[in-house]
C-alpha cells in the first residue's frame, strides 16, 4: 500500500533515511509487509531492527542514526574518545 509506505519514508526523512521495525509496526505497517518491502529492496536491513529506506545513499549520519536506533531507548551518540588506561 502506497499510504503505508509514504508513513514510512516520512518517518525516515526525519531520520537521515532510517527507520525500525518497533517504528514501522507503531505506524501501523504489519510484519508481513515489513518482510516483503525488505525483500523487493524497499528497506534494506542495517542492523537488527533497523533499515535504510528506499535507494537513500549511504551517509555518515545515516550510519549515526542507524546505531542510536539500534541500540534503543537511552542510547546516545558521542564524539567523545575513549579514555586510555595511564597505568
Amino acid at each position: 500500500m502506497r499510504g503505508l509506505f509514504a508513513i514510512a519514508a516520512g518517518i525516515a526523512g526525519r531520520q537521515h533515511g532510517r527507520v525500525t521495525r518497533r517504528q514501522l509496526l507503531a505506524a501501523g505497517v504489519d510484519a508481513k509487509r515489513v518482510e516483503r518491502w525488505l525483500a523487493d529492496g524497499r528497506l534494506r536491513k542495517v542492523h537488527p531492527g533497523v533499515y535504510a529506506v528506499g535507494h537513500v545513499a549511504p551517509s555518515i549520519h545515516g550510519d549515526y542514526i542507524a546505531a542510536v536506533l539500534a541500540g534503543g531507548a537511552g542510547a546516545k551518540l558521542s564524539h567523545a574518545r575513549p579514555r586510555t588506561c595511564s597505568h
